[in-house]
């Protein structure tokens, strides 16, 4: 990557900001950092790579995401791939092809997903507005509610061990 930065505990850096236009940077991006916030704002033709101690992660726009924390939320607007490891804290991604999400503790919250899923919660709610699968798919959930809104040509059977299920236009005729 071009882009790379990292901080040790003590810097002096509440919060690390990367925004840069689509025009301006098309490269991959890289940031370490033990504390504080990560923002990175539109970067649609860009792959990031996200490692985090504490704090949270925000990202309008990018092709591929990986991104792995043990405190703190992630926010991520669009990504064509986002891949998102974390102890401790919320997951939030409107819109993704594909999403593969282990997360400990922490709510999971997903808008559309176009083409497959892959989710592992210990504790905490996975709520989805719309899933439209064309792979094979997962949801595993310990406890906490399972909820789906929409689904598109597909079966989901959701399973979660304390709490709710619900999945709504659950197809069991499709491929």
């Amino acid at each position: 990557p071009l882009f790379r930065s990292s901080y040790q505990q003590g810097a002096v850096i509440d919060s690390l900001g990367v925004m840069v236009s689509q025009q301006a940077y098309d490269k991959d991006v890289q940031v370490v950092n033990k504390t504080g916030d990560i923002n990175i704002g539109k970067l649609s033709s860009s792959d990031l790579d996200i490692k985090l101690t504490t704090g949270d992660i925000k990202v309008s726009q990018a092709n591929n995401i990986i991104a792995s924390l043990t405190t703190g939320d992630v926010e991520i607007n669009q990504a064509n791939k986002a891949i998102i490891t974390g102890t401790t804290g919320d997951i939030d991604v409107d819109q993704t092809n594909i999403v593969k999400v282990k997360l400990t503790t922490g709510d999971i919250t997903l808008g559309d997903v176009d083409e497959s899923l892959d989710l592992t919660s210990t504790t905490g709610d996975i709520k989805i507005d719309t899933v439209n699968l064309k792979a094979s798919s997962s949801i595993k959930n310990g406890t906490g509610d399972v909820k789906i809104r929409k689904t598109t040509n597909c079966y989901i059977d959701a399973k979660t061990k304390i709490g709710d299920t619900r999945v709504n236009n659950n197809d069991r005729k499709s491929d």
